[in-house]
């Protein structure tokens, strides 16, 4: 089975069920890779991919098994060179590291099974002695791609803060629209908190307006709070940011993949990339 470990296969190994929407998620990181990668890649010698909650490696979508991100992002023609996944739970890990065993660049991955709050110290400081190490040598600093997918809402903003704070990280964040306003309604204010990294959400959340303004002010809220870091976040005062908005067969919004960095560059990459993988769009997303 070991040769089926890198293609959208069934393989014998864990899988992760999934829903048709995910194939939105997954085709607008492959193009993104591809695209970035393909542009910018002579010019960053050192291209970290920083996989957060990387699960087993492929989804299981109908009665099809498709490529999971850190899968994705081993396998795209124009590669990063380093690579950085974390998985919480063992069965889905092992899965990963069994996959990952058949890539040729093996030896250029860093496996960790940690809490996803905790494991950003040990990648980040890694990622800071390599940009010291580049300034010393006066060579460009690391670029760095992180794609952060939680289920909810267990992301919490110091974490993203400590990705933010690298000197050139790119990020692509699944934001739970759905699970924010059910914890919301549950008064789980506290996991709320720590997802936006403080309460002053509660200033502009309106509960009784409708459904689309409401998520609306919330990711932008989200979005502007990474502008201090340096990134660049443009937000159309009608159509707001430039991310992708998935939906269920009841055209109920469940996330929004957001897409922020610290050069127009890759706004523009991003746009490339997304381009032909939206749902229809709702007015106001």
């Amino acid at each position: 089975m070991i040769e089926k470990y890198l293609l959208p296969e069934p393989d014998g190994l864990p899988t992760r069920p999934s829903q048709d929407y995910v194939l939105y998620k997954l085709k607008a990181l492959s193009t993104y890779l591809k695209i970035a990668i393909t542009a910018v890649g002579k010019k960053w010698p050192e291209i970290f991919y920083i996989d957060l909650q990387a699960g087993p490696g492929k989804n299981d979508v109908g009665n099809s098994v498709v490529l999971g991100s850190p899968l994705i992002a081993l396998t795209t023609e124009k590669h990063p060179t380093q690579f950085r996944f974390n998985e919480l739970d063992p069965e889905l890990k092992n899965a990963l590291d069994q996959r990952i065993s058949a890539s040729p660049l093996k030896d250029r991955v860093k496996s960790y099974q940690a809490d996803v709050n905790e494991v950003i110290i040990q990648i980040c400081d890694e990622i800071r002695e390599r940009d010291r190490l580049a300034r010393v040598n006066r060579q460009p600093s690391v670029l760095n791609i992180a794609f952060l997918d939680p289920e909810g809402l267990e992301l919490h903003w110091v974490t993203v803060e400590q990705l933010a704070s690298m000197n050139r990280m790119d990020l692509i964040i699944n934001f739970s629209t759905q699970g924010i306003i059910r914890n919301i309604g549950a008064g789980n204010f506290e996991v709320v908190n720590r997802f936006f990294g403080t309460d002053q959400w509660r200033e502009i959340d309106k509960p009784g307006s409708s459904p689309v303004a409401r998520r609306r002010v919330l990711i932008d809220f989200y979005r502007q709070r990474l502008e201090k870091f340096g990134y660049h976040i443009k937000i159309d005062p009608e159509l707001g940011g430039d991310e992708i908005a998935i939906s269920n067969s009841k055209n109920s919004q469940i996330y929004s993949l957001i897409f922020a960095s610290k050069h127009p560059i890759a706004d523009k990459f991003w746009k490339e990339a997304t381009k032909n993988v939206k749902q229809p769009r709702l007015l106001g997303f």
